[in-house]
């Protein structure tokens, strides 16, 4: 099950969003690494998170965005015990688009920089999307 609250709001031409949540497994059985299932003995994980985001609208087809979510995983380590791991992404990055006609083309690139595990590692994603109209 998962819970979450989002939350948007619009200063001119800055867009900031934020989204808090849970996660909840009712009955997850025990499974170690080297420890085998165990089908009678489950635990109950809950794991929060929360996410935020500004976009600046450079233009209208032209936008500077920063991206980041801080993620509290719990996990179960051996029977009775459970760890929480924390786990912070800041993306900074930029979408651009094209429209034509009633649709639109949509491109964009992030450089997340993840922080795990008292670990750091960066990535680079590229994505597209191609919009079609929602209701004609």
């Amino acid at each position: 099950m998962q819970f979450n609250l989002p939350v948007s709001r619009q200063y001119g031409n800055v867009f900031v969003h934020g989204n808090a949540g849970l996660t909840i497994y009712p009955s997850v059985p025990l499974d170690s690494g080297a420890l085998r299932p165990i089908a009678s003995r489950t635990h109950a994980l809950a794991s929060p998170f929360v996410a935020g985001s500004g976009i600046w609208r450079v233009r209208p087809m032209f936008h500077l965005m920063l991206e980041s979510t801080a993620a509290f995983t719990d996990t179960v380590t051996a029977p009775d015990t459970t760890e929480r791991e924390t786990s912070v992404i800041v993306s900074p990055g930029f979408r651009t688009g094209w429209n034509r006609g009633d649709t639109q083309i949509v491109v964009g690139i992030g450089a997340p920089i993840t922080r795990a595990a008292n670990r750091s590692t960066g990535g680079f994603i590229v994505y597209g999307s191609y919009e079609l109209p929602f209701w004609r």
